[in-house]
């Protein structure tokens, strides 16, 4: 009997209180990455950054396993507890806080500090904490008691550490002069010596401190000895590059320097031995794994970078796939959102297509502008024109060589038309003039300014950084400017006509507003006083309609709709204050940050605070109608209303879009978006809906335990769901999904009748998953499991590695050996690189247990490839009534092209069966030369010819001798063709179909069609005499649900769907479909991302998007099987 698993996702469906499952999306940073550390097992990363997170990294899966959040500002440090699974995290927001690992669960703050921390570290049996702020603050964990070393910092400490030996503690800042250490048991600092310290380490023997300095050098200082000796100064290769971090082992000492290098040197004598090189931008943390052989480094690139540290070779990189978000605007029909990344990137998304999105980004720096250190960022909002371009504003940001900050920046406009494959026009702005970022009264017409100011900057001898932040400005002028007929790339230059049309601002503008109707102009402007100057002028008449002055500074204004309120933002109180326009009166305060925005009615007011809490005040009433948490994990950039669909967007530098319900506040939906095309719409109990590409960032977590999206997916990938909470769904779209969802549950095998008391599933577990490193060199490990059901005896184990099966697509049958638990260890080979290994057991009930999964990489020397290939193409058949012309052409094509290829394949081993050697004994014979590749070949295996289906929709591939009307006979079944895949060594493998109706099709919704489709080309068909048509329900569940099942791991291309033929021309001299594969490989075109190879995976998406437009649509490739984990080279 053939046991069909049914999968442990369907018994949660019925059971969802036995287990609790949290959803991880894979997120990873969207800034800089200030701290990262191992667990003391190792089995953990931890890292955090100016996001506002706190990232947990489970290393055998190199996935996200939990976030965190908890800070409102930059985490600085973050240090493991010795022997407790504890993580402490420092803060700007001036807070210590302890969480536990892995639930991620809050276990305390510490709020006692006055200003920002910088760094902590426990000592060496976690009774202590020492915390480096404007002092050391030593917290006492057992009664949360602290006291501070006496030593107030000149500005503040930034780095502070234990010694191994519990006996000092150094402690240390950039901005300091010196750094010092502390002699506990003498309770008194006992050395000092002259750094600016970024980083300090301590040596397990508590003989040498190793110090980053902030300006260019790493010290070196004896902690014994008053001497001299031990003692060396390394310096950078500038003086303004700041190292950042350094780590030791036991003979190396690693620095990272601002200019994104790791400098690997002798800890012994200072020789430079080696640089890592590998991050794109500034290197900001070092961390080294507890048994010595790895190193970890993160920085400005967001980044995460495992380093092999004896072979100087990448082991793995962790990174996410969101990005930090400035701001959202909605087009005025709220059909369309803008969405502007802190880096050069942008999306147009269509909201009522659920994610047809549109990604660009701004253009690259010129050679001088590169020269300068100059890069262009999206900085602000769109707005959508009259002609349908977009207006994006960007800020080309010029890099201070000397800090690790910008040193200043112009505004410049990007005119950008989504639907036009012209490059956007850029608008280049003169020094000194910036633009504001709306438009005026709905037009194409543009404020610009030009201030008048001291154009210098000046800075610090001590330290380099910039006295001053800004520029003074004596006065401003404000040109109206029309941009409509601009066809091509320009500066913005001021003439005499635009001088005619100008009004002048006295004082020091530090901040300008337009109303939302783009008709006044707001500013504010510092008086010197600790007041600020509020002046309103009209646009349109060049006049100043009001002046106000305000009590205190605020960092920002604006106006309502109507122009009746006028909003100020104070930073340093964190409220804002509303005023009525006609007689200047306080309405309102609120406890509250910003951004601020209003109804169009200006009934209601919304904003967001400190805490990331989301409010709707009522002005009417005088009430606030709710104060929700939106969880964001960083401060709440922009607030936007759609008033189209009513409801509330909120964004920010999490990487996270979050839909509100206007009337309710309850959370919608949050999406993310990934990559160039790749999106996923999440609720807050889990349920997602997304595209098949993101399925990479999708995990989750059970009992502390992080699992792959497969094993939940049937439950909570839901877009039906999803769909019917997004306000601007209609009910057809998601009765359609809830279709496919349908459909998919029955392909997956689900038993609507297996909830009964007597359910019950297996459990495996890996009993040696401690003995295994994130990397190795040897080609085989050993692995023990476990299996054991409680109830029912045990039927067999799968193991697969990267989605293929080690014994075969059935698995290791164990149903002889009548047990309830089984023991066992397997020998598997490892794959070159990344290696996925996973196991699971089915008990005699047919109930498969959750997959017990690790990573591991093989690292080895490369070697070539042999290449299998099997092509098999038949024209010429025994009912003459079906030949077709080129099928026997286009397998002896295939094989001609890929014998040329001599450079990636060591050898190329080929079989060629055509026409009357094309029987079922022929095809099956040549699985003989298949069992002779090794695990890092690869296999292709290429059909073209006639593809058939039964009266029972059984699909067919046409052999010399068939019987066309009863494909049955002398037919090669598919699953037959599939076969030849199945437990051979190689695990790189392809099966590409060129034949009618390959691709997979749904028996329960055809029709047949007797009269042939409308076909404008001369093409002929190869297919029997049967034409199904597919109905919607399967077609969307092929394209938006991964398949999971497990077949052999191979990855399986179809010319045409199942429901299409597939034709073959006298124009192209072959298949459509071999002919555009053909193409696509000899001139590249199919390296989509242009590096010189080309993957399965890319071969996959060219041959789908271009047989279909070559063919009108009537002809459109598919997938079978994909294999996710996998991806490949091809050529």
């Amino acid at each position: 009997m053939r046991f069909k698993s049914i999968y442990i996702i369907l018994f949660l469906f019925l059971f969802q209180n036995l287990y609790a499952q949290k959803l991880s999306v894979q997120t990873g940073h969207s800034s800089t990455i200030l701290d990262l550390e191992y667990s003391p097992d190792g089995k953990y990363l931890v890292s955090s950054g100016m996001d506002n997170k706190i990232i947990l990294w489970d290393l055998r899966s190199s996935k996200q396993m939990n976030m965190l959040s908890g800070h409102n500002g930059p985490v600085n440090s973050i240090t493991f507890h010795p022997l407790r699974n504890i993580i402490a995290s420092a803060g700007d927001d001036k807070t210590v806080r302890l969480w536990e690992y892995p639930s991620g669960k809050l276990l305390e703050t510490f709020v006692f500090f006055t200003h920002k921390v910088k760094s902590v570290d426990f000592n060496s049996d976690g009774t202590e904490l020492a915390c480096a702020s404007d002092s050391i603050y030593i917290i006492k964990l057992k009664d949360k008691t602290h006291k501070t070393i006496d030593k107030k910092a000149r500005k503040l400490f930034y780095a502070v550490t234990y010694s191994n030996l519990n006996k000092y503690i150094a402690f240390g800042g950039r901005k300091e002069r010196k750094l010092y250490l502390f002699n506990i048991s003498k309770d008194k600092i006992v050395k000092s010596s002259k750094n600016h310290s970024n980083n300090i380490v301590i040596d397990k023997k508590d003989k040498y401190l190793y110090s980053a300095g902030n300006k260019g050098n790493i010290r070196r200082v004896s902690i014994n000895t008053i001497s001299a000796h031990g003692k060396f100064i390394l310096p950078a290769e500038r003086n303004w590059y700041s190292f950042f971090a350094v780590a030791i082992n036991k003979t190396l000492l690693f620095a990272a320097n601002k200019n994104g290098l790791i400098y690997v040197y002798n800890r012994k004598n200072g020789t430079k031995k080696n640089i890592l090189k590998a991050h794109k931008r500034q290197v900001k943390a070092l961390s080294i794994s507890p048994d010595e052989k790895f190193l970890a480094s993160a920085g400005d690139d967001k980044k995460i970078i495992i380093w092999d540290i004896e072979n100087n070779r990448i082991v793995k990189i962790l990174e996410g796939g969101s990005g930090s978000i400035n701001s959202i605007s909605f087009s005025k029909n709220g059909e369309k959102m803008f969405i502007a990344y802190d880096n050069s990137n942008f999306r147009i998304w269509d909201l009522e297509k659920k994610g047809d999105i549109i990604k660009s980004q701004c253009p690259e720096p010129n050679f001088l502008e590169k020269n300068e250190r100059k890069n262009y960022f999206v900085s602000n909002t769109s707005e959508i024109l009259n002609s349908n371009n977009i207006l994006i504003k960007t800020e080309l940001k010029k890099s201070d060589k000397r800090t690790d900050n910008f040193l200043n920046s112009t505004d410049n406009l990007l005119i950008y038309n989504p639907n036009s494959e012209t490059e956007p026009i850029l608008l280049k702005s003169p020094k000194n003039t910036d633009y504001q970022t709306f438009l005026i009264a709905d037009s194409t017409t543009l404020l610009v300014f030009k201030n008048i100011s001291t154009h210098s900057q000046k800075y610090s001898l001590l330290n380099w950084e910039k006295i001053k932040d800004r520029e003074e400005i004596f006065y401003t002028y404000a040109y109206v400017y029309d941009i409509k007929n601009r066809t091509k790339n320009s500066k913005i230059r001021i003439k005499l006509h635009h001088k005619k049309q100008s009004f002048k601002i006295k004082g020091d503008v530090y901040y300008k507003q337009l109303s939302p109707d783009g008709k006044s102009l707001l500013v504010l402007i510092d008086n010197k006083k600790g007041k600020s100057v509020c002046k309103i002028y009209d646009i349109e008449n060049e006049n100043e309609e009001q002046s106000l002055i305000f009590p205190t500074v605020f960092q920002s204004a604006g106006l309502s709709p109507d122009k009746n309120f006028i909003y100020c933002i104070s930073g340093k109180k964190d409220s804002i204050y509303l005023y009525n326009r006609s007689n200047t009166n306080l309405v309102k305060s609120f406890k509250g940050t910003g951004p601020v925005i209003f109804t169009e009615d200006e009934r209601y007011c919304i904003f967001s605070d400190t805490e990331k809490f989301l409010h709707l005040f009522d002005l009417k009433d005088n009430k606030t109608v709710y104060t929700i948490p939106t969880n964001h994990l960083t401060n709440i950039s922009t607030i936007k209303l759609n008033d189209t669909y009513n409801y509330i967007a909120t964004a920010g530098h999490d990487g996270l879009i979050k839909f509100w319900d206007f009337n309710t506040g309850k959370n919608l939906v949050s999406l993310a978006a990934f990559n160039e095309s790749d999106f996923m719409y999440v609720t807050d109990d889990n349920y997602y809906y997304s595209t098949i590409g993101s399925t990479d960032y999708i995990n989750f977590i059970m009992n502390n335990h992080l699992y792959s999206f497969e094993q939940f997916d049937v439950k909570y990938n839901r877009p039906d769901t999803v769909l019917s909470r997004l306000p601007y769904s209609t009910k057809a779209e998601i009765e359609a999904y809830h279709k496919a969802y349908l459909k998919r549950i029955k392909k997956m095998g689900f038993n609507s009748n297996i909830a009964d008391k007597n359910f019950n599933i297996p459990e495996v577990s890996i009993k040696n998953l401690n003995d295994f490193k994130i990397s190795t060199t040897e080609n085989k490990i050993t692995v023990k499991y476990k299996a054991q059901d409680t109830k029912y005896k045990l039927n067999r184990v799968n193991v697969w590695i990267n989605d293929i099966p080690v014994s075969g697509i059935n698995g290791k049958n164990i149903s002889a050996l009548n047990t309830n638990t089984y023991n066992d260890s397997m020998t598997i080979f490892l794959s070159a690189g990344k290696n996925k290994i996973q196991i699971s057991a089915v008990n005699s009930q047919a109930y498969e247990s959750l997959k017990e999964s690790f990573y591991i990489r093989y690292d080895t020397e490369k070697v070539s490839p042999d290449l299998y290939l099997i092509s098999i193409g038949v024209s010429d058949y025994k009912n003459s009534d079906y030949d077709l012309k080129y099928a026997a052409k286009d397998a002896e094509d295939i094989t001609e092209m890929f014998k040329t290829d001599k450079k990636y394949f060591r050898k190329i081993h080929t079989v060629q069966i055509f026409d009357k050697e094309a029987t079922i004994d022929n095809i099956k014979k040549t699985k003989k030369l298949l069992e002779e590749s090794k695990i890092n070949d690869i296999v292709i295996v290429f059909y073209a010819g006639h593809g058939l289906l039964d009266y029972d929709m059984n699909y067919y591939l046409a052999t010399t001798d068939i019987n066309f009307y009863n494909p049955s006979e002398n037919g090669l079944k598919y699953e037959m063709l599939e076969d030849l895949l199945n437990e051979i060594p190689a695990r790189r493998k392809i099966l590409l179909i060129d034949a009618c109706h390959s691709g997979e099709i749904d028996k329960d919704e055809i029709v047949s069609e007797n009269n042939n489709a409308e076909n404008t080309t001369t093409d002929t068909e190869r297919a029997g005499d049967q034409r199904i048509l597919s109905q919607s329900s399967f077609e969307l569940m092929k394209n938006m649900f991964a398949d999971i099942r497990k077949g052999t791991g191979s990855t399986v291309i179809s010319s045409a769907g199942g429901g299409e033929f597939a034709y073959e021309s006298n124009n192209t001299k072959n298949g459509i479909f071999t002919y555009i594969l053909i193409n696509g490989i000899t001139t590249k075109k199919a390296d989509l991302n242009k590096d010189g190879k080309i993957m399965v995976s890319e071969l996959r998406d060219y041959l789908i998007d271009n047989v279909s437009k070559m063919t009108k649509g009537y002809q459109n490739p598919t997938c079978r099987r994909i294999n996710l984990e996998f991806d490949f080279r091809i050529w």
